[in-house]
């Protein structure tokens, strides 16, 4: 009998708690949650996952954990730049990073809204990226790394929104535009494995207590 109420309270009166206090916040804009279908290694989150992010907070800071839009889903990670900060092009690790790690690593400047950046055969590819997905452009780089918008080389760019790099960001996926971030993820309120089973270890867990700044 125990184990019929137990059961019974998991699987109707906690969702329905759980709905309602949500409803109550979602109704005032303050913050909306999240499914995770599948792991993200980015932030230690699992899949079952309900992420509550806060739909007030879109200008992250570097570090601060941050919820963005990519390809059609939701991804949380933190950023690694902000507009206008400086990285260095890794070509020999193919990665991005605030370090010069070799002698032909070149310098790369997030672009700013409304600033005009020069195209090199080492950021082209990011920037065509860019403006294929945010600025709906047609682009192309050529095998010498020239970049192509609509069929006609270009020497500079100038952008529409300001763009970030997230730390778990590869080259292929590129530049997060500010346009794309939902939020900043606030906690897990309750989290439900594939299976149904209820991970209560993680009921109303802080992200801060899965995955701390590093």
């Amino acid at each position: 009998m125990q184990t019929t109420h137990l059961l019974w309270l998991r699987h109707y009166v906690l969702p329905l708690l759980f709905a309602a206090i949500l409803l109550l916040v979602v109704r005032g804009c303050v913050v909306r949650q999240y499914v995770l279908r599948e792991d993200s290694s980015e932030m230690q989150l699992l899949p079952g996952d309900r992420v509550l992010v806060g739909l007030y907070d879109k200008q992250p800071d570097v570090g601060e954990a941050t919820a963005f839009i990519l390809r059609r889903s939701v991804r949380f990670d933190r950023p690694l730049a902000c507009p206008g900060d400086t990285l260095w092009i890794s070509f020999q690790h193919r990665s991005l990073s605030h370090h010069q790690s070799d002698a032909t690593d070149e310098i790369l400047i997030l672009p700013r809204k409304g600033e005009t950046m020069g195209v090199t055969p080492r950021n082209a590819a990011l920037f065509a990226k860019a403006l294929c997905r945010y600025e709906d452009v047609r682009t192309d780089v050529t095998p010498d790394g020239r970049l192509l918008l609509r069929g006609e080389e270009v020497k500079t760019v100038t952008f529409t929104h300001d763009l970030y790099w997230m730390r778990h960001t590869s080259p292929s996926e590129g530049f997060i535009a500010a346009s794309a971030i939902v939020g900043r993820p606030l906690c897990i309120p309750y989290s439900i494995k594939p299976n149904g089973q209820w991970r209560w270890e993680r009921l109303f867990k802080s992200l801060d207590g899965i995955d701390s700044k590093r």
